[in-house]
């Protein structure tokens, strides 16, 4: 490729570079080796189509559309690319595009997005959001919380239960920073990252 001259040329070259950079390792054992290649090719359409659109963004709600837009658009280069056991192109396509959205967020143009980032959805979130919410929520609320957590599975989650992952991922950011003595906020959904840790 030649020096990046045009602003599509480098809008090409960030997406490859954040597509890059925003593949989790766990992918190589549900996306077969031909698969990341299309998943790569798919982000830089989403680079070359969408980032225009992406740095006008300021709501959530305007996000969370161009977000199912791209999710659609990485489940379709993932079509045959699953190993067996992984049947939703759709839930690993949003895993992949939350890392990316994320990734994306290193750039000066697209710094703007990291508020309405969601939070990428993996085992390990799920256990680490069940062990705060019994923590921080009020009972009845936490069981209700609990069981709805415990029931999700990462890559065959449906829109719904995505959404509800969402809210209940919020509400738990919420929950965290009314704390008393709480000497630290966590500004976005995003930042509940940090659980990964715990």
């Amino acid at each position: 490729m030649p020096v990046p001259l045009t602003a599509t040329d480098f809008d090409r070259l960030i997406a490859r570079e954040t597509a890059r950079m925003s593949w989790p390792s766990r992918m190589g054992g549900i996306i077969r080796s031909k698969g990341k290649q299309k998943v790569e090719e798919g982000f830089q359409r989403i680079g070359i189509r969408m980032f225009p659109r992406m740095r006008n963004i300021r709501q959530q709600r305007k996000f969370n559309e161009l977000h199912r837009e791209m999710t659609k658009i990485i489940a379709r280069s993932l079509s045959g690319c699953l190993h067996e056991g992984y049947q939703s192109p759709t839930t690993v396509a949003r895993k992949l595009v939350n890392t990316f959205c994320h990734q994306l967020v290193k750039y000066p143009d697209f710094l703007h997005l990291r508020p309405f980032l969601h939070l990428p959805v993996d085992r390990q979130i799920i256990t680490a959001l069940t062990r705060v919410s019994r923590q921080v929520f009020e009972r009845p609320m936490a069981e209700e919380v609990v069981e709805v957590l415990r029931n999700l599975s990462p890559y065959q989650m449906r829109w719904k239960k995505y959404e509800e992952f969402c809210r209940i991922a919020n509400e738990c950011r919420e929950s965290l920073n009314r704390r008393h003595g709480a000497e630290r906020q966590i500004e976005h959904v995003i930042d509940l990252n940090i659980l990964w840790a715990m």
